[in-house]
């Protein structure tokens, strides 16, 4: 399952709310942005697998 565009838009916005409180140099805030988004990108579908194969079956 890929995660949605408000998935990544709060990812986003909980990386420039960091960013902003360290006082990371704005002109290189979009590399530091990018760099975990594209790791969540590779890793949710193996994030999504791990979940799934924990719940186990569902019955009765």
């Amino acid at each position: 399952m890929a995660v949605g565009g408000d998935g990544r838009a709060k990812l986003r916005s909980s990386i420039r709310r960091v960013l902003a409180k360290h006082e990371y140099p704005p002109g290189k805030q979009p590399g530091a942005i990018s760099l975990p988004v594209d790791q969540m990108k590779s890793m949710a579908p193996q994030a999504a697998g791990a979940a799934s194969s924990l719940s186990g079956p569902r019955g009765g």
